[in-house]
């Protein structure tokens, strides 16, 4: 009979669940040491099946991606519904799964993170493929409906403004449905008032985009303050309000926020 090999962290955590919730000792002290394997086999199983999440340790070579150091069972976590285009970001603090979020969430709205992948680094096709593969998952996020590109092919900070009378994205400078060029300033009425907002918004997007700015690199020199996070949280809500998703500005934001929660 080929016996499995059982990892050491399996062993680290079925010994501290087995120290905490048992009548006896850790180890082979009274158990068989056959028997000491069934259970941990067991209940690394039991912890497989019914969760999925992983505690991510440093990596062991600068630069490289976190090493797997353990699993856990974290209840309000595994309620969270997948989204290619998340609302919340999940990141482990010591023996704790800790839920942010980084986007703005309706009351009622369902709270998303990624389960595995999003749409900054994969395409549609790829991701329906490794959600399918890896647990059966369909998406209908906004990202996989209206087929969202990934990160690296915005290359422009250049965003299109939505209408400010009926929210439509106008693309160039008019907007068709209500007829309205926002380049032309001879207007008068509701028509002269809609420019000026458009214009408001402008001036606001180039002041929170700079003030943003100053907060990605305090954030990447660890030099980071609550007046920083709400750089984040300001411009990012303007984004969302005021400008066509996705859009470079709007996926830094929210990678800086990540980046800030992981290092405040």
């Amino acid at each position: 009979m080929v016996q499995e090999h059982v990892p050491v962290d399996v062993y680290i955590l079925c010994g501290k669940a087995l120290k905490l919730y048992a009548n006896f000792s850790v180890g082979a002290s009274i158990l068989a040491k056959e028997e000491s394997k069934v259970i941990m086999k067991c209940l690394h199983s039991f912890i497989k099946h019914y969760n999925p999440i992983i505690l991510d340790g440093p990596p062991a070579v600068p630069g490289n991606h976190p090493v797997p150091i353990t699993r856990g069972i974290f209840p309000r976590t595994l309620l969270l519904k997948h989204s290619c285009n998340p609302s919340a970001f999940t990141y482990n603090y010591e023996n704790k799964m800790v839920t942010r979020a980084i986007a703005f969430i309706p009351a009622g709205e369902q709270v998303t993170i990624p389960y595995i992948v999003s749409f900054e680094k994969y395409s549609k096709n790829q991701r329906v493929d490794i959600l399918k593969r890896w647990g059966g998952i369909s998406c209908s996020c906004e990202a996989c409906l209206n087929d969202w590109p990934i990160a690296s092919l915005f290359l422009s900070e250049l965003v299109h403004f939505k209408c400010p009378k009926c929210s439509i994205v106008v693309k160039g400078n008019s907007c068709i449905h209500c007829d309205i060029n926002y380049q032309r300033q001879d207007y008068d009425g509701d028509k002269k008032l809609m420019v000026a907002k458009w214009n408001c918004n402008c001036y606001q997007f180039q002041q929170l985009s700079n003030e943003a700015k100053i907060s990605f690199s305090n954030i990447f020199k660890y030099q980071i303050s609550k007046e920083d996070f709400g750089n984040l949280s300001r411009f990012l809500e303007f984004l969302e309000k005021h400008v066509e998703i996705p859009c470079l500005p709007y996926i830094l934001i929210r990678q800086h926020m990540c980046m800030y929660f992981l290092r405040e």
